[in-house]
């Protein structure tokens, strides 16, 4: 954990073999789960974010390969000191099919009106 900005961009080239210049964002954790770096390029420089937890555990998985592809809310998660895997996800709303929607548009006064059924 003690490399900075040119250490941590170096170990994404020649590592895991991936540019931080191309918008991911790179994660490491120490070995006793409580501390984590975060690498990436916002558009005018790198950054890097240190986050320590003081009473718990990051909750990771180690993957075989070494390296673990996250979606951003996995990423809150896990730098909330929660377990991805194990988080409950409520439903979400999708919109209903155009084809199952009956919409009338019609102009009035510079406003267009939906009618559904």
């Amino acid at each position: 954990m003690r490399k900075g900005h040119n250490g941590l961009c170096a170990l994404a080239e020649q590592v895991i073999n991936a540019s931080p210049w191309e918008g991911h964002i790179f994660c490491w954790f120490n070995r006793p789960l409580d501390r984590c770096k975060l690498l990436w390029w916002d558009g005018s420089g790198l950054v890097v974010y240190y986050k320590r937890l003081e009473k718990s555990r990051f909750a990771w998985r180690w993957s075989e390969a070494g390296t673990l592809e996250l979606t951003a809310a996995d990423l809150f998660l896990v730098l909330d000191g929660l377990d991805p895997k194990t988080a409950k996800r409520r439903p979400r709303w999708t919109p209903p099919q155009a084809s199952s929607m009956a919409y009338a548009k019609t102009l009035t006064h510079g406003h267009f009106d939906a009618v559904m059924p």
